[in-house]
């Protein structure tokens, strides 16, 4: 029997329960001779090296990933709402405080769920695919929802939309 393994990356991890190859060390490409069968099984192991944007996206997690991204999309909400009151500060009802309360936290939950395609797309092949059940996530949107109003209501009553008031002292 003749087993001939061929890999990529001559630095990879790379283990097996044949014991040592015909080459005298495990290389690019390793051969075992056997007149017989070594054990009841085969046993080969090989962990690529993931690419440094692949570690730093493990390293970061989908919940870092997600907190990045909250803390861009609420920039760009405040951002938005204090644009909207510089130009047009006398119409009370305001489309982007309602728009954005709903498709912030639901953007949030969003990015979560996909955060963990995006780090199995840059490990590539060798990622498992297998987290869970992550549409649960979509369980946290009526929890995220009123506190994210809440707090982006109070920044633009008090802080975007504050007109401080003219006070005359009369001696």
């Amino acid at each position: 029997m003749r087993i001939e393994v061929e890999q990529s990356e001559p630095n990879g991890r790379f283990s097996t329960n044949l014991g040592i190859p015909v080459e005298n060390k495990i290389t690019n490409n390793n051969t075992w001779i056997f007149d017989q069968l070594p054990a009841e099984y085969f046993e080969l192991t090989y962990q690529s090296k993931p690419t440094q944007w692949a570690a730093f996206l493990i390293e970061v997690e989908p919940f870092g990933i997600t907190v990045i991204a909250c803390v861009l999309l609420f920039l760009l909400h405040v951002g938005l709402l204090y644009r909207f009151r510089k130009r047009t500060s006398r119409i009370k009802k305001n489309s982007i405080l309602m728009t954005g309360n709903f498709l912030i936290p639901l953007g949030i939950i969003l990015i979560y769920m996909l955060a963990y395609g995006w780090i199995d797309a840059a490990i590539g092949e060798e990622a498992s695919g297998r987290h869970g059940y992550l549409f649960l996530s979509l369980i946290y949107y009526p929890i995220l929802l009123p506190g994210y109003a809440i707090l982006i209501w109070f920044i633009e009553k008090f802080l975007i939309n504050h007109k401080p008031e003219l006070s005359i002292k009369t001696p």
